[in-house]
């Protein structure tokens, strides 16, 4: 047997839903599993089996001036029926404490535990066979997912509906905060925006303090053996210099887990005694990379860190599509190189369809970006591009893939996948690709611009996804500030969408999307008028849509290019319009905003109260 076909003789879960992420926790699951060594835990972040060999800290917050323990009152909370969504920033450890909530549900007996990670390649949608699969199991049912607002998982919600008012089964989601009040994968329907917004209860997840983090050392000292030579005050210090003292404070608990892992390696190219900074890490690494005399050193760098900072998942088939037909041997080695340092297991002890398990996915997105600050954009892009390419071209060259079969002997399950569905997959590496050029638009230059793009889409990729790409590269390059490139794709995609092969609806609501970016980017250029005139189009479409909350956005747009003309009573209109759609359609950060706005404007008007 293949090791997928394995997997899949042991998974309680219909085949599907296991292709799809969700696993079940039970005796079987944590027989195949084994915890990693602590240090390896801290250096790449926490999976269920490392949970359950008491690798986690549980996570605690002030609350009535006393100290709360986070993760049992979640617990407690889940077992009384609520449904939860953890938020936080990009490396707060929600998905840690969203694994220590699964763990103990299991480990008390409390019901069946259904869990996605994140990062899963495939998308969940096979919602009725998990309905089924919950409903077949007895007990008090939880359902983890990671990310839930974004595209992979976002089918959730509409499980989540079906289980509405459900008290045998409850839902614990987590996802990054700003993802969670703007979602742009969520399915346009109101009743799920209303669960969403009003039926799933938000918790974020508090920063780091001292208390916290003496807590964390501590536990550290006690699972490694390692001494930290530093008190709580100091590392925090250090930590909160590393975020560059932003109110966010992203990342903390990653880079908490960063420096204390640091303490128990060595540092032989420096002969440090001390930790490095994160950054410092990141460029000690690129350094290396492109200081080999190693062939594909560097290509194989940059592929396996855009696949883990695009949730991707390092799959060593994946990394054997830079190699020629004789230079597997090459690729093998480079990617051996990155064994300790960005991979930290086993091929041979993977489950089937499961990444390499890497380090966090930041880490990864800084290395993207040394590519920028070392060379020029044009010379990032080229080499970005010449490592995506190659991977992409599976979807078209059956030869390709077969030699890397050979190579790997026919353990290579990722290129079943590709040969099953091209196109579905095709698409599905470039709008996580893509995804995170969005999330982080400091990255944008590496995908260059579509017309002059070096990045070659094969042939399977569909007509939607190639004009979905400008789309993406545009909102990229709007949030980078680049306005004139952003501005230069949003009119190839509306210049493209007639000879797009797609349904009607989706053809119009890509043009209301766009739209709705083009006048954001000529706000932004400060072209009032002209951002009136196309996001009055862009709502006009969205009201064709039935998309309400698309056409309160732009309502709010509006009103601020309304107000920068001087015509504070039309801006007040635009603003109370889009007040009162999301007061029809909850929706608190964005109604939030619009009375923020509508505020500003009746201030301006003399009416401070």
């Amino acid at each position: 047997l293949s090791k997928r076909s394995q997997s899949v003789a042991h998974s309680s879960l219909p085949l599907a839903v296991e292709s799809e992420g969700f696993v079940e926790l039970t005796p079987q699951y944590f027989n195949r599993r084994e915890a990693n060594d602590p240090i390896t835990c801290w250096r790449t972040g926490l999976g269920i089996p490392d949970v359950a060999a008491g690798y986690a800290v549980d996570r605690t917050r002030e609350q009535d001036d006393e100290r709360e323990n986070l993760t049992e009152t979640l617990l407690r909370g889940l077992k009384q029926g609520k449904d939860y969504a953890l938020l936080g920033p990009l490396g707060a450890g929600k998905s840690t404490v969203c694994k220590s909530i699964a763990y103990r549900w299991y480990d008390r007996g409390i019901g069946p535990v259904l869990y996605r990670e994140s990062g899963r390649m495939e998308d969940f949608n096979s919602v009725a066979e998990l309905r089924s699969a919950i409903e077949e199991r007895g007990g008090h049912v939880l359902v983890v997912v990671e990310d839930a607002v974004r595209a992979e998982a976002s089918d959730v919600f509409r499980l989540a509906q079906q289980f509405d008012g459900h008290d045998r089964v409850t839902f614990l989601l987590d996802a990054r905060e700003s993802e969670w009040s703007d979602p742009q994968s969520i399915p346009v329907d109101a009743r799920l925006d209303t669960l969403r917004t009003s039926g799933i209860e938000t918790v974020r997840l508090p920063n780091l303090d001292t208390t916290e983090c003496a807590r964390f050392i501590e536990h550290f000292e006690e699972t490694t053996g390692v001494t930290v030579p530093m008190d709580e005050q100091q590392l925090l210090d250090d930590i909160r210099r590393d975020t560059g003292g932003t109110a966010e404070r992203k990342g903390e608990v990653l880079l908490l887990f960063h420096r204390l892992s640091r303490y128990a390696t060595s540092q032989p190219e420096t002969g440090e005694s001390t930790p490095t900074a994160f950054l410092e890490d990141v460029q000690r690494a690129y350094q290396k990379a492109t200081n080999s005399d190693g062939q594909y050193s560097i290509e194989v760098s940059v592929l396996v860190n855009l696949l883990n900072a695009a949730q991707i998942g390092i799959y060593p088939e994946y990394v054997h599509s830079l190699a020629d037909e004789d230079k597997h041997e090459a690729v093998e080695q480079q990617l051996e190189s990155l064994y300790g340092s960005v991979i930290f297991s086993d091929p041979a002890t993977e489950d089937a369809l499961a990444p390499l398990q890497s380090i966090h996915e930041t880490w990864s997105a800084e290395f993207l970006l040394q590519l920028l600050d070392s060379m020029s954009q044009r010379q990032a892009h080229r080499i970005f591009a010449d490592c995506l390419s190659p991977l992409l071209s599976l979807a078209d060259d059956a030869e390709h893939r077969t030699n890397i079969e050979w190579f790997f002997e026919g353990e290579t399950d990722r290129l079943d996948i590709i040969t099953d569905n091209p196109t579905e997959w095709c698409d599905t590496i470039l709008e996580q690709v893509f995804a995170l050029g969005i999330k982080r638009p400091a990255l944008a230059p590496l995908y260059g611009k579509t017309e002059y793009s070096r990045l070659t889409l094969p042939e399977a990729c569909s007509e939607e996804t190639r004009l979905r790409c400008s789309l993406w590269r545009g909102q990229m390059n709007l949030e980078a500030g680049t306005l004139d490139r952003a501005q230069h794709e949003f009119e190839t995609v509306l210049d493209g969408l007639s000879d797009v092969s797609c349904s009607d609806e989706t053809r119009e609501r890509l043009r209301a999307t766009a739209n709705y970016h083009l006048g954001r980017t000529f706000l932004a250029k400060g072209e009032d008028e002209q951002a009136d005139t196309v996001l009055k189009e862009a709502e006009s479409q969205y009201r064709s849509l039935q998309d309400e909350s698309g056409a309160a956005g732009c309502l709010v747009e509006r009103g601020l290019a309304i107000k920068r003309q001087g015509h504070i009573n039309g801006a007040e209109q635009q603003f109370r319009d889009a007040l009162g759609i999301y007061r029809n359609h909850p929706d608190v950060e964005r109604e939030a905003k619009c009375l923020f706005e509508l505020g500003m404007v009746l201030h301006r008007q003399g009416d401070p109260e």
